[in-house]
Formats: structure tokens, sequence, C-alpha cells
């Protein structure tokens, strides 16, 4: 039975990206002095022409604490159309019209935890030896198995042995079972594709952890391939098993290109992303010309991934040409970090997404690591965070042409006809409705409105920015000041106790007279 439920991933999620060096923003703390130009790599097209329904229209969050009522209504609220599937999403009315990714795939076909401190029965020890990664034929189970990340007090993650074709089938089998199960229990929830976070063509392997320290991080196992233990990238078959690909990356590349085959009989526009911690360090790089010519040679190159999301705070998503040279351009990155909590990096990573075409998005988690904090719920992350990560996927998705989003540096001030992100405010045109949403950051300031636009309401929001109440007949209600004053084609702060907070602004076309006023 295949569950994908993620409550097992949520103690160990931050250590993934713990365990990749390097988490300084490239420019230093603040906003960088300029965006990267764009003559510098690849620019993306000046008129991109991208549907609501574009499988890059992405909400990854899955580890959190949320319910997946929470989450599906946070994505429809931000106008998303692509989730992580939870366990159980099926069964909401939220999932309808909803596109799902599976995520981390391998992991939730079979048996993902080992417990040390268990006693399993014969049957159940051939079965994990027979279909995970064997390192030693002289210790006894389960000492002789691989193990990667380290739950406390005695559990240990398995990784399968994708070396083995019969592995590589029984797993899709299993996946391609699972599903046509969801899409049978609700045909308006989609299948999109796969995706997965720090994947490694060689694995994902750790050395025994030390379960005596308490910080989860530091009790880590060193990260290893499988060449400290065999002396080779291959594990060591069991007893009646045979290898059909003489490495494990091979193996793992393989198993990337059918479970792609698979699954385009689902759905023929399937696609495949992935969140390297570093794209051309974490996955391009590992992809030798060696083993892509020895998949080429198999008829397999179904293992590249359509699009990749950079973990690690910084620019090198759209900054790095090695990047646009392993074959993958502005338009097909983006950045997913969750490192990231205060304003003047947040506006850095997004006026970098924005003014070169590419996309932000929320992938598995939101804090944790680096300087930001370990957010459980979406209803905690700042309003101001939330919209830093969504303006650059709906500059895309309003179609704004790249030539038209503006960065200036003395200002510190991103500014397109459809968006706005600086220090004293962020707001952007949502790309499904005609709603702005804003969140003021300094006191007395003001946003401008989109053009020929003129608001018919000002909504207080609560924690999946979702409207509330009507701002301004409340305060009339209440015969207290005005909280904000629209006047002209501008919003205006009038309260702090606003600052921080996510308003909705319903908008409607202004008269003619008054727009060109």
């Amino acid at each position: 039975m295949i569950s994908f439920n993620y409550s097992v991933l949520t103690g160990i999620s931050a250590a993934a990206c713990i365990s990749a060096a390097g988490c300084a923003f490239a420019g230093g703390e603040g906003a960088p002095e300029k965006p990267v130009p764009q003559k510098e790599a690849a620019a993306p097209a000046e008129s991109p022409k991208y549907a609501l329904s574009d499988y890059r229209n992405f909400f990854g969050m899955c580890w959190s604490a949320d319910s997946n009522a929470d989450l599906l209504d946070y994505a429809r609220q931000m106008g998303h159309t692509h989730v992580v599937y939870r366990k159980g999403m099926e069964n909401l009315p939220q999932a309808k019209g909803m596109k799902f990714f599976i995520e981390d795939p391998e992991f939730g076909a079979r048996r993902r935890m080992l417990d040390y401190g268990k006693k399993y029965s014969q049957s159940e020890i051939d079965d994990i030896q027979s279909h995970y990664v064997v390192i030693y034929h002289d210790k006894e189970f389960p000492h002789n198995m691989a193990s990667s990340w380290f739950v406390p007090p005695n559990t240990r993650s398995l990784t399968l042995d994708f070396q083995q074709q019969a592995v590589i089938d029984d797993v899709v089998g299993r996946l391609v079972k699972r599903i046509k199960g969801i899409e049978k229990k609700n045909p308006d929830f989609k299948f999109a594709g796969f995706t997965w976070d720090v994947p490694h063509p060689s694995g994902n392997f750790r050395l025994p952890p030390k379960p005596h320290v308490k910080d989860i991080h530091k009790a880590q196992g060193r990260e290893v391939t499988l060449a400290h233990w065999t002396g080779k990238d291959s594990s060591i078959p069991f007893k009646g098993r045979t290898h059909e690909y003489e490495t494990y990356s091979e193996g793992k590349l393989a198993f990337y290109d059918k479970l792609r085959r698979e699954g385009a009989k689902i759905n023929p526009d399937v696609k495949m992303m992935s969140e390297p911690y570093k794209l051309y360090e974490g996955w391009i790089r590992r992809i030798t010309p060696e083993l892509a010519e020895k998949m080429k040679s198999r008829g397999m190159e179904g293992y590249r991934f359509d699009f990749l999301w950079q973990e690690g705070d910084g620019d090198a998503f759209v900054a790095d040409k090695r990047i646009l040279e392993g074959g993958y351009d502005r338009a097909h990155v983006g950045s997913s970090t969750p490192n990231i909590s205060d304003t003047g990096r947040m506006l850095a990573e997004s006026v970098a997404a924005a003014t070169n075409g590419s996309w932000t998005a929320w992938y598995g988690r939101a804090g944790g690591t680096a300087n930001s904090p370990n957010y459980r719920h979406m209803r905690e992350i700042p309003a101001r965070l939330k919209l830093f990560k969504a303006v650059p996927t709906w500059e895309n998705l309003n179609n704004t042409p790249v030539s038209e989003r503006k960065w200036d540096a003395e200002k510190k001030s991103y500014d397109s006809p459809t968006a706005h992100m600086g220090e004293d405010c962020v707001w952007g045109k949502h790309p499904r409705d005609d709603k702005m949403f804003l969140v003021f950051l300094s006191p007395k300031a003001e946003a401008r409105l989109p053009k020929g636009k003129r608001v018919k309401a000002v909504y207080a929001t609560d924690g999946l920015f979702r409207e509330l109440m009507d701002l301004r007949e409340r305060d009339r209600a209440a015969k207290i000041k005005p909280r904000v004053r629209v006047l002209d084609d501008k919003i205006r702060l009038l309260s702090n106790d606003l600052i921080n907070e996510g308003l909705v602004l319903h908008l409607e076309d202004a008269p003619k007279a008054e727009a060109e006023k």
C-alpha cells in the first residue's frame, strides 16, 4: 500500500538542507545593487505566454503540519493550479480542478524507514534485503544494509536497489496503480508528474549516525557514496538477485526514465522536476558525459528533469552560466529557498527571479535553516514572505513583458505594470482574479494601483491570505479613523497596525475618463 504520508519527513526535512555547504546570499545581506543582467546568461522570451494551467504554477508545501484543507485553500487563493500530493487530498472538494505532483515517489512505493531497535520477521528481512541496497555480505541484518537519514531514536531511511530491473519494475508498477487510484477516486484531481528533493544519481547515503547527539542535524552521519563501502558506484547483489545496471547511477536514471514513460501513459504531458540545493553542483555536474552517453546508448534519456528549483538561497539559479550550458534556461529554473525570513534578502531573491523571467515557489517546507524560523504552518509565515514568494510567478502568469520589469538599485525598488517590490511595500496583481494583494512594510507607505483599475473594496485577510472583512466599512461602522485611504490611483497606509498585514484589494475597471486622468 502506497501511503504518500509525509509525517515521517518533518523530523529530517531541515537536515537535508543542512547537509549542503554554503547558505550565504551571493550579494550579501541586503538587496543587490542590480539584478543579474540578461546579457550575462540566456534571456527569457521578451513576451512570455503562460497560462494559469502551466505546471510551473506550483505550490509545493508538503512537509508542514498544515491540514490538507489549508494547503489546498491557500493554493487556490494564490491562484496555483499544481500542488504536491498528500494522502487524502483527493477526498477534499478543494482538490477539484487541481493537478498533483508526487514528491520523492519511490519513498511512497515501499517501506522507507528501518527501525534498528525492532525485531523483524524472516519474511520481512528477506524482502528488505532483496529490494534495498546491501553493502556487506559478512554482516548480519540490519547492519549489512546501506542507510541514509537518521530519525531518533533508532530509525534510518533505506534506499531501493535500482541496479535491479526487477526493483524498478516493481516500484513503478506500484506507483502507477496508486496514481490511477487517486484519479479514480477524484476524476477532477489530475496527475501532473513527479518531483524530487535533493536528488543524486549515485543515491543519498550516510554513515551511521551519532544517536547520543541531541541536535538532529548534528546527529546525522557524514554523506558518502556507495564507493565508501564497496569501492565503486555499486551495491552488492543479495543472494538470488541480479544487477542489470553496472552502476547505481545508471540504475537510478533508468528508474527516472521508466517512471516518465509509464507516467506519460496516464498524462501525455507528464512533467518531472527536482530541487537540488545548488543546481549545477547538485545535479547538472553529476550527470557526467560518460553517464549521459551510457543512458543514451540504452535509449533511456527520459531521466532529464523538465525544471529545476534551487533550494539554496542566492541568485545562482539565474546567474550561473553553467546552468544554461547544462540545458536549463531561465524559464526552466526557479528559487524555492526556505532559508530567508528577512525582507532585504527576500527582496533580492524575488527581484532576481522576476527581472529574469524565472519562477518562485514553496517546496516541502518553510524555514528551519539559515536565518529563517521553522514555520510549521502556512498561517505562521509572515504575509510579506508569502507575497514576495508569489510575485515573480505572478509576473510570468500575468505575461508581463520582461522589459517592463524594472529594478531601481538606488531606491531598492522593483516595478512593473503588475507589481511592486520594495522596502516600503510589496504588491502584485493576481493572475486569475481582478484583485491586488498588498502588504505595507513601512509607515505612511503608499502603493499605486494597476493602470486602468480602481478599488471596489479593501479586505483584511487571514493567515491563508483569504478575505475576512472590508476594512473601510469596518472602520466606518466602528466610528474610528480610516486605516487606509484610496485616492486617485494610489492606496495609502494611515495606521501602523496594518504594517506587515496582508490586504486584498478587489478591483474593477476605472471609467475611461478616470483612467486617462
